[in-house]
């Protein structure tokens, strides 16, 4: 387990499938969703997250993370295609529930 981790994380368990070796946390925000995430052990890089809503009507959100290499390697990908220059661009990006929740999560385990 990562000695590094969010102070209200659960730590679920480490796995490992023909692969690298995973933690998997669970965090219930103040909101009462439940985000459960595996993390790679040795690097920390996302595996799965999955956001789990309650209330009158349930929301659940599953993320599968593949191919992650650590920094930029293809920077070309941030270029705008040609087609898309008479558009305005959208200038303020607005991160979905899920992505801001788990983003803050991985920021408290460094």
């Amino acid at each position: 387990m990562h000695s590094t981790r969010t102070e209200n994380a659960s730590h679920l368990g480490t796995y490992n499938i023909s692969g690298p070796v995973v933690d998997v946390y669970r965090v219930v925000t103040p909101g009462g969703a439940t985000v459960r995430l595996s993390v790679t052990y040795e690097l920390c890089y996302p595996g799965t997250e999955s956001l789990l809503t309650s209330g009158p009507v349930y929301d659940l959100t599953v993320s599968v993370y593949e191919n992650v290499t650590k920094g930029i390697t293809d920077p070309s990908v941030f270029n705008v295609p040609v087609f898309c220059h008479h558009r305005q661009m959208k200038t303020n990006y607005t991160s979905s529930t899920i992505t801001e929740l788990i983003h803050r999560s991985l920021l408290s385990w460094r």
